[in-house]
């Protein structure tokens, strides 16, 4: 089983302008300590939700977060730190 001992997720708010509105949206930035984790995650990441990531070496930007996906980031990191 993998564990993450250290793990740093920043979630700032950006403004997104779409079609001459404005919406409030989120990205979150999660630092793994292997690629294999940022690579698992970034897989889960895609089946769980319809938004974009991009894949670092051991850094996954995750984009269009709202509460669910906030709640699937948390509930994933807390699987893999039990």
């Amino acid at each position: 089983m993998l564990k993450i001992t250290t793990i740093s997720l920043v979630v700032k708010k950006i403004s997104l302008s779409l079609y001459g509105t404005k919406r409030e949206t989120m990205k979150a930035t999660l630092n793994f300590q292997t690629n294999e984790q940022a690579i698992l995650f970034a897989s889960a990441w895609s089946r769980a939700t319809t938004s974009g990531h991009i894949l670092g070496d051991t850094e996954v930007t995750v984009y269009n977060v709202n509460d669910e996906g906030k709640a699937f980031i948390e509930g994933y990191i807390a699987r893999l730190n039990n």
